[in-house]
């Protein structure tokens, strides 16, 4: 932890902040936590971390009470169809955004449109609802699914068609207007 944060600070001028993503950063939450504080003590750096959100409560808002700004990963808002895509139910994920909403941390959530599963208007429709619900400022950053480099059961999915990605873009837009951002590269 010293080493990291003595070579941030040796590069502190060239930087604005420190973003910790992964894998999932969280699963080393302690250590971020640690990273935060020497870094807040000593400079003016902001923290922010970029996460899926799925982690105990109680840490997660420890951490949210620690750092600057959280970028969240949701990958489906319908619990069924969240539960196809990662395994595990989304409850705690939304338990989590609220939290970070709350404490006014919440910079954007992010969704990867993936053909077939998560690519319908209704679903971008309800994440659009509940990121309005939480609070007047969280971005929704719209992200086309490329297959390049994907090695799951999606390592066969289509990329997400240009006319759909913007479709669906508009989709939210009618409901969030400018906190909607993404754009179309594959």
């Amino acid at each position: 932890m010293e080493d990291l944060v003595a070579y941030i600070l040796e590069n502190e001028v060239f930087l604005d902040g420190v973003t910790f993503s992964g894998g999932e950063c969280t699963l080393q939450a302690d250590f971020i936590l640690e990273v935060s504080h020497k870094l807040k003590e000593k400079s003016n750096l902001t923290v922010f971390v970029d996460t899926n959100c799925f982690l105990e409560e109680e840490k997660f808002l420890t951490l949210c009470q620690n750092i600057d700004g959280i970028m969240a990963d949701l990958k489906a808002f319908d619990p069924v169809l969240h539960r196809k895509l990662t395994g595990v139910a989304n409850e705690l994920i939304f338990q989590n955004l609220n939290t970070a909403s709350q404490l006014g941390v919440l910079y954007e959530v992010r969704t990867v449109l993936v053909p077939g599963l998560n690519d319908h208007p209704q679903e971008v429709k309800n994440i659009a609802r509940f990121i309005r619900e939480l609070n007047s400022y969280t971005l929704l950053k719209l992200i086309p699914f490329r297959n390049y480099g994907v090695k799951s059961y999606l390592k066969e999915a289509p990329n997400l068609p240009e006319e759909k990605f913007f479709e669906l873009f508009e989709v939210a837009t009618e409901i969030l207007g400018s906190r909607v951002y993404g754009k179309y590269s594959i």
